[in-house]
């Protein structure tokens, strides 16, 4: 894949969080209600990715099936022995792989529709958050920018290898 389509594509993912953030904006009566769903919906959606991730790698049923449960378990592992509070953050890096990946099967646009419609859920929350301790518009957009940039950079570094 020619390295501007593969940027373009790589902002085009991460841009679902920066939408999500907005939309806080515009709907910040329904977000107590609608966190429940939005926490329901990021699931959805990770397991969504990693299940079409492993079948596009075109691997034996049951070996995808296997990958893909041992990958939802060891995720779970780790946000639970590390009481992380937000693992969206760890999930966006390991998007980044999955991006990478994705980039060398056919699976590459889904990929990344999934990831931006993941970001919209996730901006959400993380614009719910933030909203509440009243920080500034473009300072939301860089603090968010820093804690989720590692989908990006895994993004990058892994093309030039």
């Amino acid at each position: 894949m020619e390295f501007l389509r593969y940027v373009l594509l790589l902002l085009l993912g991460f841009s679902g969080l920066i939408i999500g953030i907005i939309l806080t904006y515009f709907t910040k009566e329904e977000l107590p209600t609608g966190e429940k769903y939005f926490k329901i919906l990021q699931s959805f959606l990770v397991i969504v990715i990693l299940f079409t991730f492993f079948y596009y790698l075109n691997l034996d049923l049951y070996l995808t099936l296997l990958l893909f449960i041992l990958s939802i378990i060891i995720l779970k592992i780790i946000v639970l022995k590390f009481n992380i509070k937000n693992p969206s953050k760890i999930i966006y890096i390991l998007f980044g792989f999955v991006f990478y990946l994705s980039g060398k099967t056919q699976g590459v646009n889904i990929a990344v529709s999934l990831i931006f419609l993941y970001g919209f859920p996730t901006g959400s929350l993380v614009g719910k958050e933030i909203i509440d301790k009243k920080i500034k518009k473009m300072d939301i957009i860089w603090r968010v920018a820093k804690e989720y940039i590692g989908y990006l950079i895994i993004g990058l570094i892994l093309y030039f290898f």
